[in-house]
């Protein structure tokens, strides 16, 4: 059975692993990291950055095997669910009418935090079909 929670110092190793294997960076020590585990395996996870305003979703993963059984989306709302304020995204094309269908709203740069709107622009250099997704609380 699957289950959603915060990381923890217990999850060290099992984080490092995961990361390792699907050739993803560590999360860094700004980011808050939530977790989809099967029982000791960790087959997701999505990294925060909070800003003053807003929080950021600076990256969600799920395994390839664990992908369409709904994981993604259970991992989103118990983020969106514990963070309790607004939460923005950096989103490719493709991926859009999956944060669409979990209530993400596209925006524009002039409504993020200042800080956040400098990622968002630094991110177009290299990828520049993203678009600002943002759940409101």
């Amino acid at each position: 059975m699957v289950s959603f929670t915060e990381f923890e110092s217990t999850d060290k190793y099992l984080l490092k692993h995961f990361t390792s294997q699907n050739k993803l960076p560590q999360p860094q020590q700004a980011e808050r990291v939530f977790l989809a585990k099967d029982q000791q395996k960790i087959i997701g996870i999505a990294r925060i950055v909070l800003f003053d305003n807003q929080a950021w979703l600076r990256g969600l993963y799920i395994e390839p095997t664990e992908r369409h059984k709904g994981y993604g989306a259970q991992l989103v709302k118990y983020l969106l669910e514990k963070l309790n304020q607004n939460c923005v995204g950096f989103i490719q094309p493709d991926l859009q009418s999956f944060y669409q269908k979990l209530g993400f709203k596209k925006r524009t740069a002039e409504q993020l935090d200042a800080q956040l709107n400098e990622k968002y622009t630094q991110y177009l250099k290299t990828k520049p079909r993203l678009r600002i997704w943002c759940h409101q609380r």
